[in-house]
């Protein structure tokens, strides 16, 4: 006789031995079950978790760019009742850098969709690169909505440490009567 045969044989005169071992195999069995779907569950919840953490970052940039909409919303909403060059003008007094503009002059408005771009040239000569960084601060951080549209900067031959600015700026603001 093979040994399976004699196992099964066994097991045919003691029936409480053959449920014991039918009662094993079942634990067993359910017990392997159980631990595969554990690690199918496992892998899962830390795919969810590097979802999650990309989906977190993708939320922080979007609420980033919402909040620059809306102060951009709100400064062309605010003081839109004022002329681009008195809004550039008072940026440059803010800075201390009215004495150095040699021309403004302003070149054309556009509107579109409820608001007005008016577009302004503005020379500077001899500005301090201090200067001229709290001008564009001044610009970006002041109460109306002035964007940079084209810079460009030369040293002067007599003080390096001076420059000569061309710059197009755009003041946006809401359209009146909207």
């Amino acid at each position: 006789m093979t040994r399976t045969a004699d196992i099964v044989m066994r097991l045919r005169q003691r029936p409480a031995l053959a449920l014991a071992v039918l009662v094993l195999v079942a634990a067993l069995g359910g017990a392997l079950a159980t631990i595969w779907r554990y690690s199918a569950v496992k892998r899962q919840a830390a795919l969810k978790k590097v979802e999650l953490s990309s989906f977190r970052a993708i939320e922080a940039a979007y609420l980033e760019k919402k909040a620059g909409i809306e102060e951009a919303l709100r400064k062309a909403h605010a003081k839109g009742d004022q002329p681009a060059i008195a809004v550039i003008e008072r940026a440059a007094d803010a800075v201390g850098a009215r004495s150095s503009i040699v021309s403004i002059r302003q070149a054309g408005e556009k509107e579109t969709l409820g608001y007005t771009e008016a577009a302004v040239e503005v020379k500077l000569e001899r500005v301090g690169l201090n200067q001229l960084v709290n001008l564009l601060h001044q610009f970006e951080r002041g109460g109306a909505l002035v964007v940079t549209r084209e810079f460009s900067m030369k040293t002067r031959f007599d003080s390096p440490d001076l420059y000569d600015v061309d710059m197009r700026l755009s003041h946006v603001r809401k359209k009146p009567g909207t």
